[in-house]
């Protein structure tokens, strides 16, 4: 399951982790908040099947290998939100209407059908934040 924060490949941090969340909650020693990004994180850009993008991260030296991951991690992504919808209410959010239920299972369908074809480009995320 993707960790928020974390390498999309090794799944190791690339931010600084500043808090974690506590037990009981379903996201227990996951983190909370984060800083700033580690030297070597960076933010991959991938192409979807209808054109638009998705950004990732990843540490650097997996990005010429990013790209033989996707599968998995697209999954990965998927795994995350499921449990998310799955635990709203440990995350303290209100019931959801039969609308937003609608509403959500209508993006994860496009979500399955719209894959990544490839990685459009990476940057550095120090570069971008300009830490």
């Amino acid at each position: 399951m993707k960790i928020q924060g974390h390498c999309s490949v090794s799944g190791d941090p690339c931010f600084e982790i500043l808090e974690t969340f506590n037990e009981p909650h379903p996201l227990a020693g996951q983190p909370r908040r984060i800083g700033k990004p580690l030297p070597d994180a960076v933010r991959v850009t991938l192409v979807l099947v209808d054109g638009t993008t998705a950004d990732f991260t990843c540490k650097q030296r997996y990005v010429p290998e990013f790209y033989a991951h996707l599968p998995l991690i697209w999954r990965e992504v998927q795994d995350r939100v499921r449990f998310d919808r799955k635990n709203h209410k440990a995350y303290k959010q209100p019931d959801f209407s039969e609308e937003q239920h609608a509403q959500m299972d209508a993006w994860n369908l496009a979500h399955i059908d719209n894959v990544p074809l490839g990685v459009l480009a990476w940057r550095k995320w120090s570069d971008i934040n300009g830490d």
